[in-house]
């Protein structure tokens, strides 16, 4: 049966003293998260050293992305928020906003050097751990191979493709890129490249989270 006004009022009540109680939050938070302007997040797992240059190359793309990093597929896995069940009813769960705009990356790259000793089974535990603690949150595969006159050949299609299957990657989710070096540092051509690819990964991720988010229950 339909409930009473007075107990809808009632109902009110409660879930706003939840809400206050489990998400704290003053009262222009959310026009503030509605105001900023959009800001996709990006995480980039390992190879910490690539890291600076590819955080500059993103600070120039529109959208600015905002971008997280960890030196190694275990450091990811640790700052993943851990899911919760508290206060399943709240409008909002408790850090809610927190954890999509600052823990959950929309797109997380894995930067792997690439050369004949390259194991293929370590390179799909660190994505298939990177997955795991990910989510739905799209991936991608990064191999860094070292360019220059002693550098090896290039990969050949069959190891590549051998390497996405084990991994279980979409073809345009694996990219090899050079690296000059020593030190290795990526060119702007790469560079450029590697964050179009995270931006449009991570534009499709936000995609399909608006879309779950309007489907009917």
């Amino acid at each position: 049966c339909a409930a009473q006004p007075g107990q809808r009022a009632a109902s009110l009540r409660r879930q706003s003293a939840l809400t206050a109680r489990f998400f704290p939050m003053s009262s222009d938070c959310l026009d503030d998260y509605h105001a900023a302007p959009p800001s996709p997040l990006l995480a980039l797992v390992g190879m910490p050293h690539l890291h600076g240059a590819l955080q500059a190359a993103a600070a120039a793309a529109e959208p600015k992305p905002r971008v997280l990093s960890f030196a190694s597929d275990g450091a990811y896995v640790e700052a993943q928020p851990v899911p919760s069940g508290e206060a399943a009813n709240l409008v909002l769960k408790p850090g809610w906003l927190h954890k999509h705009t600052h823990c959950i990356a929309g797109a997380a790259a894995l930067l792997a050097s690439w050369d004949d000793s390259t194991s293929a089974t370590g390179v799909a535990a660190q994505i298939g751990a990177i997955r795991n603690a990910s989510g739905r949150s799209r991936l991608l595969l990064v191999l860094v191979q070292a360019s220059g006159e002693a550098s090896p050949a290039p990969p050949s299609e069959e190891r590549i493709a051998a390497l996405r299957r084990a991994c279980d990657l979409e073809p345009r989710s694996l990219l090899v890129v050079s690296a000059d070096g020593p030190p290795p540092s990526l060119d702007a051509a790469s560079l450029a490249r590697g964050v179009k690819v995270l931006l449009e990964a991570a534009a499709a991720y936000y995609r399909d989270e608006a879309r779950r988010a309007r489907a009917p229950k």
